[in-house]
């Protein structure tokens, strides 16, 4: 399951976008920035629709839509989102996760296909195919414990929009910042150029940094995140600071680790 992480303004200027587009898309992240986020929708109406729902509501929670990939296919995506106020109280921007769904909407279509097949053999037939129709039902409730799985997996991954004011970063196998939001700057303490590559032993003393390190150890080799944790960081001004933060791995397509993010 990968999130994308993304702020634009309200007229579409994509902002930021985290590098986890490149794992979904063919896009490069590079390819993104500064682009207007309406040239990736096929139907325009729908961008419509979104922005409407988004002003009104002030929010959006898994919004279907449609977006054009840059080798020219056609991807069904699923936007949580937030609209964001300046100081005056006035919509600024726009800053949510995207999840591609198309394979989901697959299934689900597949789902209602098996659903439609097995009302009809019953209809035609009753007593010898009552053991097919058994199998269907078996796989019917096979994909649905499926569909349930991942949707109780993208309530933890949500929890990254549904908490944005807390600091979010992502760091390859060794430590290092490959992406960050303003609010963990604003916890160290650096400007945003100066994150870019910053190694977590930076702003850490000898001894929590060895912790931390073995704490990424223990969740490579057994996959399983690192529940909420304090620890003790030296801001870029020297000044001392205790945070909480959690820690979970990032997998490529293939399930081999290639970082971290928290």
């Amino acid at each position: 399951i990968q999130d994308v992480y993304y702020e634009t303004t309200l007229a579409g200027e994509l902002l930021e976008i985290s590098p986890s587009i490149e794992r979904v898309s063919s896009y490069n992240r590079s390819d993104l920035i500064g682009q207007q986020i309406e040239n990736l929708y096929p139907d325009p109406n729908e961008r419509e629709c979104y922005l409407e729902t988004i002003l009104k509501e002030g929010n959006v929670k898994d919004f279907e839509v449609s977006m054009i990939d840059k080798d020219g296919t056609i991807e069904q995506c699923a936007i949580t989102a937030i609209l964001k106020l300046d100081e005056n109280g006035s919509p600024d921007r726009i800053i949510g996760s995207l999840r591609v769904i198309t394979n989901r909407k697959k299934a689900e279509t597949e789902l209602r296909r098996y659903k439609d097949q097995l009302e009809a053999l019953v209809k035609e037939r009753t007593q010898d195919l009552e053991s097919t129709n058994r199998q269907l039902r078996d796989q019917i409730e096979a994909r649905i414990a499926k569909e349930e799985e991942l949707r109780k997996s993208e309530e933890k991954y949500r929890s990254i929009i549904e908490s944005m004011e807390n600091g979010y970063y992502e760091a390859d196998p060794g430590g290092n910042l490959t992406f960050f939001n303003q609010p963990l700057a604003t916890i160290l303490g650096y400007d945003s150029p100066e994150m870019i590559g910053l190694n977590y032993r930076t702003f850490m003393a000898p001894q929590i940094a060895n912790a931390v390190a073995q704490r990424f150890d223990k969740i490579v080799s057994t996959g399983k995140a690192d529940k909420l944790n304090r620890y003790a960081i030296i801001r870029k001004d020297g000044s001392p600071r205790t945070l909480e933060a959690t820690a979970s791995l990032i997998t490529d397509p293939g399930g081999k680790s290639i970082g971290f993010r928290g």
